[in-house]
């Protein structure tokens, strides 16, 4: 069998088929394929994993979001108040909110207006007086009670009396957000 020649004008070695193989067609694509794939498995973990993990925050269920709270805390005292001030920041501003509440209710009862709003003010005031009061506890080394008023930092009766009148609670996404503050507050406290 005789071999073209690499200097045969009629066949030059660099010219190629027109059409590619399907070979080659199917390596192109799975070759394409792999890369999209290795390239969104890089991208979602990166993205996923915080850079670290406070070690105080090593139980929280939103681990990021309790890292960021906690402020680089280097001791369990630190990671705490930073996790409260954070919380009791939030909860003030949330308050504000509550105060102006009048205006966001729908038409009820005079009388039922004002004990829903009644109800929603005392409620939120309780939640920020155990944040206050765990700051305090914080401070003397009282960890049981620091983890009680923690846990009963609480605004449930205002949510409760929007429902008995079935109003839909124009505090929904505040109250979620508070949730997430005092979880993260609660998982750092009860590190030690």
């Amino acid at each position: 069998m005789e071999y073209p020649s690499l200097l045969d004008p009629e066949r030059p070695y660099w010219r190629k088929s027109k059409r590619p193989s399907m070979a080659s067609k199917t390596q192109n694509s799975l070759s394409l394929v792999s890369l999209a794939i290795v390239t969104l498995v890089f991208a979602t973990n990166a993205h996923q994993q915080p850079d670290s993990v406070n070690p105080f925050c090593n139980t929280a269920t939103d681990k990021a979001f309790c890292t960021a709270l906690v402020h680089e805390a280097k001791t369990w005292n630190e990671a705490t108040m930073n996790a409260i001030t954070g919380t009791l920041e939030r909860a003030t501003r949330v308050k504000k909110i509550v105060d102006g509440l009048n205006s966001a209710l729908p038409s009820v009862k005079k009388d039922s207006k004002e004990l829903i709003l009644s109800t929603c003010s005392e409620s939120y005031q309780y939640m920020l007086d155990n944040l206050h009061g765990a700051l305090e506890d914080l401070k003397s080394g009282d960890k049981v009670s620091l983890n009680e008023k923690l846990s009963s930092a609480s605004f449930s009766d205002c949510t409760n009396g929007l429902k008995q009148f079935h109003i839909a609670s124009p505090l929904a996404s505040f109250n979620d957000e508070l949730l997430k503050f005092i979880d993260n507050c609660l998982a750092v406290s009860r590190q030690v």
